[in-house]
């Protein structure tokens, strides 16, 4: 018998289980011990055949947003792994120790995070966190807030196994069969499965049990064809280009997702239109399918260029019915040698015709972006700028530069005298154009846009404030600086106040002001509960309310004649002096609006 007889018996599943037993000369155990135990290691990253537990961790910014990279991934990992998408948002109550006591009673041999900008801090926080409870766990990090760390952040983050650079749906199957020993940075490339030709990557359960009010992302092309100096879209790698899915996929993919209660698709494509015959095609389509529908049909979302319109495109869209389509389109300056220095290629001036002709012609709805801070813009040149396009936005986002890691704009920081915040968002806070001053001024501006525009509660209201004040910018500036000076006031409260904001400014006569009152109370009554604020409200006479009431008895005959639906209890008539030869009935429940003439 040899003097040492040494059993090792090494099991590797899910996790190392190592049982050795010595009978002779234990230090040579040991030793030969731990080199079976690297072996296994290197057999079980290199070479597993067997399925693990993986959870893919998502962090919205709010609860109307959900992951799409979590549900292609899922789609994917779940041929022969188990998976479990963990979403949540940054809001939630109990923050990072909730999220990880959650990730915790799953006991998952990975845990993969999806880092944005939003969530970078407490993704990784996370993270930290679950390698301290599990450390037995495979931690994976990713998404474009990390496309461009390296082994030094790996070093700085150690509890990081993992880090994927660029489109992960390859790297996270190669990490979860164990192809890669930890720690490493994982360069997914270009994936080649996102291809016209190739088997596209789509996931028809991301549409199922898509909880209602929340969004449905779906990407039907990957890449942007442009390359502004600000945007991460612009860091391109040798030989990339646009990809994107051919028309007959998209149209047999929307027709999957239209099985199933989604209220909302937003195309996350980076320039829907590129190919103009191909956005035509598909828009086509969406409205074919619009108009036969038996059902509420859902509100697509495309972020689009506007100088890339043509005639027939938006002839095309003219035939789109009302809430079909929703448009993003970013100006983002009118200043001609910003556009330059940035390398973004745009025609402000076709961006206006464009956007002019879907505004008179068609229902979409628009949303256009500004961004404050650009190399060679100014506090004056975004005032115009905003001006300019303020007549034709449904909804105006007036943003402040990010400058964000891997970019041009980032490099070149120092060039153009730019301080940002180290952390994310990475918001500058100086630049050679713009002050501090400028920035936060802007900023507020901006918050004041999303307060008085974003719903419709004031929508009355403003549009008539800004045919009475020299210019939209004008406006806004001054109720900025009104509300500033003033205690925090409450929804309701804010109808009042703008009344007196215009008294105050001594633009608005008593015509324009009693006008102003008019248009707050009926902003006022569709768009929230109970009686209009002192200021606003209207003192009928016992004549009026008599034929107020009359005209409301009729009114709900007629529809129950009709066959209509109509909530009786919230039913009121009103009069309005911007309108005085009608009578209007507001739903007050339902925010639905019906007008008929008077006598």
């Amino acid at each position: 018998m040899a003097k040492s007889i040494i059993r090792a018996r090494i099991a590797v599943k899910n996790r190392f289980f190592i049982k050795i037993s010595f009978q002779k000369n234990q230090a040579f155990g040991k030793i030969f011990a731990c080199f079976h135990i690297f072996s296994a290691k290197v057999r079980y990253y290199s070479q597993r055949r067997t399925s693990v537990k993986i959870v893919l961790v998502a962090l919205n910014s709010s609860y109307t947003h959900t992951n799409l990279a979590v549900r292609i991934f899922a789609d994917i990992l779940s041929k022969k792994h188990e998976v479990v998408i963990s979403e949540t948002t940054v809001n939630d109550r109990g923050g990072v120790l909730s999220l990880c006591e959650k990730l915790y009673e799953q006991k998952a041999d990975m845990y993969a995070f999806s880092v944005y900008i939003w969530n970078r801090e407490m993704q990784l926080c996370a993270a930290s966190t679950m390698k301290k409870l599990l450390p037995q766990s495979i931690i994976v990090a990713g998404g474009p807030e990390l496309s461009f760390c390296d082994d030094a952040f790996l070093a700085q983050n150690p509890y990081i196994d993992f880090l994927i650079k660029g489109e992960g749906e390859a790297a996270i199957v190669d990490i979860a069969d164990g192809k890669y020993k930890s720690p490493c940075v994982v360069d997914g490339g270009i994936f080649d499965g996102f291809s016209a030709s190739a088997e596209p990557c789509f996931c028809a359960q991301n549409a199922i049990g898509c909880p209602d009010g929340r969004l449905f992302y779906y990407e039907s092309s990957r890449g942007c064809p442009f390359g502004c100096s600000y945007c991460l879209s612009s860091v391109k790698r040798a030989g990339e280009k646009v990809r994107a899915k051919d028309v007959q996929t998209v149209k047999k993919e929307l027709s999957v997702i239209l099985l199933h209660n989604v209220k909302t698709i937003k195309f996350v494509d980076r320039t829907f239109n590129f190919d103009k015959g191909r956005a035509k095609e598909i828009f086509s389509y969406i409205i074919d399918l619009a108009k036969s529908a038996k059902t509420k049909f859902p509100t697509c979302h495309f972020e689009i260029c506007a100088s890339l319109l043509d005639d027939e495109t938006i002839e095309i869209l003219s035939q789109a019915p009302q809430g079909l389509f929703r448009f993003e389109i970013g100006v983002q300056t009118a200043n001609s040698a910003t556009l330059c220095e940035i390398g973004r290629r745009d025609d402000t001036q076709k961006i206006l015709e464009n956007v002019k002709k879907l505004r008179e012609k068609t229902a979409v709805i628009l949303h256009l972006d500004l961004i404050a801070g650009l190399p060679h813009d100014s506090y004056e040149g975004i005032a115009a700028a905003f001006d300019m396009i303020y007549p034709f936005a449904h909804h105006l986002q007036l943003g402040i530069l990010k400058l964000l890691p891997g970019t041009k704009m980032r490099r070149k920081a120092a060039d153009y005298g730019m301080k940002y915040l180290d952390t994310p968002p990475y918001t500058i806070i100086e630049s050679r154009d713009f002050s501090f001053a400028d920035l936060r001024k802007l900023s507020s501006i901006a918050d004041t846009v999303d307060d008085f525009c974003d719903s419709e509660a004031f929508s009355g209201s403003i549009e008539l404030l800004a045919a009475l004040f020299s210019s939209p910018f004008a406006l806004f500036e001054g109720l900025y600086e009104y509300f500033s000076c003033r205690a925090q006031l409450s929804h309701r409260e804010k109808y009042a106040a703008i009344l007196d904001f215009a008294k105050t400014t001594h633009t608005v006569d008593a015509d324009g002001l009693f006008a102003l009152s008019e248009k707050l109370r009926y902003d006022f009554l569709v768009s929230n509960q109970g009686r209009a604020p002192h200021g606003i409200e209207r003192i009928y006479t016992d004549s009026e309310r008599d034929e107020l009431e009359l005209l409301r008895k009729g009114f709900v005959r007629k529809m129950r004649d009709e066959g209509k639906d109509i909530f009786v209890p919230a039913l009121e008539s009103h009069f309005f002096a911007f309108d005085s030869q009608k009578v209007y009935f507001i739903d007050r429940k339902n925010r639905r609006v019906f007008t008929q003439k008077r006598g």
